[in-house]
This record gives C-alpha cells, structure tokens and sequence, in this order.
C-alpha cells in the first residue's frame, strides 16, 4: 500500500513531468501547436513558470509567428531562457503529445479533486463541507475551467491595465457612429439578429472585410451562401460593381479593371470565407484554432447541425458553447440569427424587433455580450433605409443607427439625420425610439420594443 505521503510528491512529479512533454512538443515540433491549444489552456498548468511558457506560446502562435524558442523568449523574461533550454533537452520526441496533453489534464483535474475532498473532510461546519462538496461536484462536472482570483489580485489586475496606454483592442466596424459606442474586445460573443433578406449577410461580409482590413485574421463560416455569391457581395461593395452586372457577366472593360485593382491590392487580405454545412460547433472550434482566426462570423447559428432533436435545446447548446468557446480562444465571434418578425398593426406597419425576438432560443440573448439588431427604418416596406438597434450592450449605451442601405451594391452607411419633416409618420410608440444618430437609451425605461 502506497504512503499517503507519497502520493502528492508523485502526482507533482507526474504533473511536472507531463507539464514539460506538452511545453516541450510544442517548441521542437510546431505542427503540434494547434493540436494542444484545442485541448489545453492556461490554467492546466499548475507551475506558474510552465503556465507563463504555454501563454507566451499561444500568443507567438495567435500572431501568426514561427513557433521556436527565440520567438517565445521574446515574449517572456530572459530569466525563462534556461527552462525553455531545459525542456527542449528532456522532450526526445513530440509523437505523443496528444497523450502529454490528456495526462497533463487528468493530474491536474485530479489534484483539484482531491484538494477539495480534504476541504470536504476537514471542514469544521455543514457550510463549509457543503460548499467543499459543491466545488468537488463542479470540478467534475466541468474540468476546472474556472477562473478567480481575490479582491487584491482583481483591483492590482485592473491598476495594471489603467496604467497600459495603449489603446483597448475593440472590433472596428467600418461604421465609426457603430464603432464608437459598441465596444466589442476579443473573447467577446455577439449576436447578429434580422429577419431573411433585410440584410444580415451583407452586413456581416461588410464588418468581416473590414475588420480584416485592420490586421486581425477573420473567418467567415456559412452556412448557406455559397462562395460565389459571397464573392458577388463583397465585390459589389468593395468596387461598386451592382450585382445584377456580375449576374449578368456584362462587366464594363473599366469596371473588370477595377476587379483586378481590388484583387491585386486586398487579394492578401487576411479573410477567409468557408462554405460550412455541415460543421458543427467543434469543428468551428478546430478549424479556428489551425487557422488562427482571432474573429470569426457565422452565418446563421440556427443551422449549425447537432444531436439535439428539439430546436430550442440545439440553440441553446450553440449558444452556450460559441460563448465558452469565445472566452477560452480569445477570439471575437459574431453569430448570426434569425427572429421571429412581430405582427403586422392594421395600417402594416408594426414594431420594430427586439432581442426577445431571436429565434428558437432565449439563451442567445443571456449569452451574448452585445446583440446588434438590423431592421427596415420603415417597417411597412422592405426597400429603403435600415435601422442598427443595438438591444444589449454590456460595455456600452443601448440605443440605434440609421443606415443607408444600397442593395445594388449590398453596401451600408451612415444616414446624417434629415429635417424633422422628412422623417416617415409612425405611430407615437415608435418615436421615442427612432433616432437618426446613436443615442444613450436608459436601461430602466419602458422601451418600445
């Protein structure tokens, strides 16, 4: 029988040990990288020292950076230099790092699991064994993916990136009235929701190129355009070339050389958009992290196929996992919805759509950092302007943006407010609502919607 005492020097020993084969398949063989960041995070690593390599790697990574030793000192302090050495001796081969990983993962999980029953067995009080109990259960339940840290370490974290000067990361639109008062950093999931042929697509492959158009590798995942006809859109908003031209294929000779212009001047964009029927949310996952997208689109959440048989259950575990996912990637998702369209009043029009609207599922609204919400401006007819509602903003104001909406060229703008006597007749329930600029709206107030 084994020594109680000995079984936490061997289970350090065995988590150091698997600690240092992940770290060290990593750094001599870099095809591994996106295998393990797919299984393994941050906090898998209980040695400090190990965790600060494997972030230093994940970063090098996400920048698209060659994976080796020089590239990861740089991101770290020089005093890392003889452990990285060291690791490189000791790790003769990287054909097992699938199992290093799963190893790594069950020592640490189980060295949680066992800290927690001894909480449980030396607890002086029911509340303190019952809360030991609750923490063992969870860990079980969901691989010790949580994250804490107490108040000092909050408050020290938050003086830290005060100090920063650097400007925040957050998702520029392309739309600077939208950019300006969402506020969307990565790790963030958004929901984009619109009822068929308001516009969603074309809205979403107009932020997609653009946001690419900063740096950031975006994916576009669809679920029902085809690569042709996202072509088709992003030409005729890049080149103004109307899509029943390109249909058609009676392209000017200047218009032709204005595609070859945009292909020769953005063909290195890094935007890459992926006809995807019939992935599911983990195959997003893994097509994300070989890839290295840091944003991703998907177009829409209500066709990503799973085993649920009931429509609400499978939205509400998309839902779920994309969330999960965006905080544990760091990568920036926007998901695309359907809603259900409210009633019609008696003279056709009727109000415009809300989060409560989204389609199949409540649990998108409660999962996602912001919802951004296209409606017509004039809600009895589908041509004419579009209103952007933003119905859940964490970081930021509630409120909306009127857009200028050109389908010949699948392109959206700001609309400057016009004359008060301009403005469309609406019933006096939707005044209050219908703003020509992004407006702070008050939470607590009764919305229209």
């Amino acid at each position: 029988m084994v020594e109680d005492a000995q079984i936490p020097q061997e289970m350090n020993e065995r988590l150091a040990d698997a600690q240092l084969a992940v770290l060290g398949s990593m750094l001599i063989d870099e095809k591994t990288v996106p295998l393990l960041l797919r299984v393994l995070r941050a906090d898998d690593f209980p040695d400090t020292t190990y965790r600060h390599i494997f972030e230093a790697l994940r970063e090098v990574f996400l920048a698209d950076q060659p994976v080796d030793p020089v590239t990861v000192l740089s991101r770290l302090d020089k005093g890392f230099a003889p452990v990285i050495r060291e690791i490189m001796q000791l790790t003769p081969t990287a054909a097992n790092c699938e199992v290093y990983a799963r190893i790594l993962r069950e020592e640490h999980l189980l060295s949680r699991i066992q800290d927690a029953a001894r909480d449980v067995l030396y607890a002086m009080t029911f509340e303190d064994a019952f809360k030991a109990l609750a923490k063992a259960a969870g860990l079980l339940l969901d691989g010790g993916s949580t994250r804490e840290a107490t108040y000092g370490e909050l408050m020290h974290d938050y003086v830290s990136r005060m100090k920063d000067t650097s400007k925040p990361d957050y998702i520029d639109f392309g739309i600077p009235e939208v950019t300006q008062q969402v506020h969307i950093s990565p790790g963030r999931f958004v929901v984009i929701g619109a009822d068929s042929s308001v516009g969603k697509t074309a809205l979403a492959l107009q932020f997609a190129k653009h946001i690419a158009g900063t740096g950031k590798r975006v994916g576009f995942f669809s679920y029902e355009t085809a690569l042709e006809d996202a072509a088709d859109r992003i030409a005729a908003n890049a080149i103004e070339i109307p899509l029943s031209t390109t249909k058609a294929k009676t392209l000017t000779a200047k218009q032709l050389a204005a595609a070859e212009a945009e292909d020769a001047s953005w063909g290195a964009l890094p935007l890459k958009v992926m006809e995807t029927a019939d992935f599911t949310v983990e195959d997003i996952r893994a097509k994300t992290m070989t890839e290295r997208f840091r944003v991703i689109f998907i177009d829409y959440v209500q066709l990503i196929p799973t085993d649920y048989k009931d429509a609400k259950d499978a939205v509400s575990y998309i839902s779920k996992s994309l969330h999960r996912m965006a905080q544990q990637l760091g990568v920036t998702i926007f998901a695309l919805s359907q809603i259900t369209m409210p009633e019609k009043r008696s003279d056709g029009s009727r109000r415009y759509i809300s989060k409560e609207d989204l389609r199949e599922s409540k649990q998108l609204k409660m999962d996602a950092e912001a919802v951004l919400l296209l409606d017509m401006w004039d809600t009895k007819t589908l041509f004419g302007d579009r209103i952007l509602i933003v119905g859940k903003n964490k970081d930021g104001s509630l409120g909306n943006v009127r857009l200028k909406f050109e389908p010949q060229y699948m392109r959206f703008s700001y609309r400057p407010p016009e004359p008060e006597k301009e403005k469309p007749k609406k019933e006096a329930e939707d005044e209050d609502f219908r703003q020509t600029k992004f407006e702070e709206i008050d939470e607590d107030k009764e919305l229209p919607f």
